[in-house]
């Protein structure tokens, strides 16, 4: 009986989605100008690239990918360079590459952190205005009984702090911020992993919010997850914990900016037994707190879902968001990697745009961005078990609105 209830719970959240999305989903291809987009693209050629391949430059595998553009310009592709395998546990170091022809061509590997055998993971990168990037990520040591990050091995996963002033060149010693923004009793945490932002419209302007997740022990399920915020007023010197989500389920997150200044996260759910779609909150103090939290018409793999990316393209002429979000749009398996399109500040989802070929359909893990071109550029996982690296690719904001 109580399966049933969550069940017609969990129906009607949908129907109230359907309901919601009967008016102003009609996308707007020519979107007037903004912070992310807007402008008439430019006339160049869409661009498809390996911007990491496995086995090259001492790496076994490449995962995780997190992709910011510049102030100048430039692309920034970042990854986990893992030296065993492709695993979560093991040496993994975190990387950067870069491109300056809005990622038809990609420069040398810059390592923005290499700890020895110890992990550096989850990067989660934002351009501020001053043109510095920020990247924050997760550490943990790696010893016996460490190999997960948790709490209960006396080594857990912690925040770290870097930044460029050079364009990406080159990367401060990396800071522990972890002890500002600690969850009580956590035993796991992770930034992202994807880009971060920062609030163009009040409340707040000028915040910098990152997307995270944490596990907790709790009643049920016996370990908890949850989507959460953090926030920085000054630049990222100083860190806070913003929203938590109450969805008991959720995972890695992603978080976007709404027409009206609210944020939008957006969660993979880890839900056993999952019908195979995803969550998401919004907040409209700031970061400070979520409305209860609701489940999306988005689909992913069921039983425990995939990392997705949300994009806010543009606010369209109807003052709403063109949001873009990116993951394997598949209901079982890690496929069909997809674009999807709302109109409407994610109340509904309009348009579906396939970004990898139907002979060629294994995907995993994304990130979008808006080049300086105007185009929409996604950094993505390739191939079954992502044997093919890390890709890049660039399409025009209109092709993805003329899709069904």
């Amino acid at each position: 009986m109580k399966k049933m209830q969550k069940l017609i719970a969990i129906f009607a959240a949908m129907l109230f989605v359907a309901a919601c999305s009967s008016s102003g989903d009609e996308p707007v291809p020519n979107p007037p100008s903004g912070e992310e987009g807007g402008n008439e693209p430019q006339p160049e050629a869409n661009v498809t690239s390996q911007a990491y391949r496995p086995g090259a430059d001492g790496y076994a595998a490449y995962r995780i990918p997190a992709v910011v553009v510049s102030k100048t310009g430039t692309v920034l592709a970042f990854v986990e360079g893992r030296v065993d395998g492709t695993a979560d546990d093991g040496n993994i170091d975190m990387l950067v590459k870069r491109s300056e022809d809005n990622g038809k061509t990609w420069g040398s590997l810059i390592k923005v952190y290499d700890d020895g055998e110890n992990r550096c993971q989850n990067p989660s990168p934002v351009v501020l205005e001053n043109g510095r990037i920020l990247l924050l990520f997760c550490w943990n040591e790696r010893t016996s009984g460490s190999a997960n990050g948790t709490g209960s091995s006396g080594h857990p996963r912690r925040v770290m702090k870097t930044y460029s002033d050079d364009d990406g060149l080159t990367w401060s010693t990396p800071v522990d911020i972890h002890d500002q923004i600690a969850i009580a009793g956590y035993t796991w945490y992770a930034t992202g992993p994807c880009h971060a932002i920062v609030k163009t419209l009040e409340p707040n302007k000028g915040r910098i919010v990152v997307p995270c997740n944490h596990n907790k022990p709790g009643t049920d399920p016996k370990s908890e997850r949850h989507a959460h915020l953090i926030y920085s007023d000054d630049q990222g010197e100083t860190w806070h914990v913003g929203a938590v989500s109450d969805h008991p389920y959720g995972n890695e997150s992603t978080v976007a900016e709404l027409g009206d200044g609210s944020l939008m996260t957006n969660m993979r759910n880890y839900e056993p037994n999952s019908l195979g779609y995803r969550w998401q909150a919004v907040s409209r103090d700031g970061g400070l707190t979520y409305e209860a939290a609701q489940i999306t018409t988005l689909i992913e793999p069921n039983n425990n879902g995939c990392q997705g990316s949300l994009l806010r393209y543009s606010i369209n002429s109807a003052g709403k968001a063109n949001l873009l979000f990116s993951n394997p749009n598949h209901e079982s398996s890690r496929r069909n990697g997809c674009i999807k399109l709302s109109s409407n500040d994610g109340r509904s989802w309009s348009r579906t745009f396939k970004y990898v070929p139907d002979n060629d359909f294994y995907s995993s893990y994304s990130d979008l961005a808006v080049l300086a071109n105007k185009k929409v550029g996604v950094l993505f996982e390739h191939g079954r078990n992502n044997e093919k690296g890390i890709y890049f690719r660039s399409f025009e904001f209109s092709e993805i609105a003329a899709m069904p």
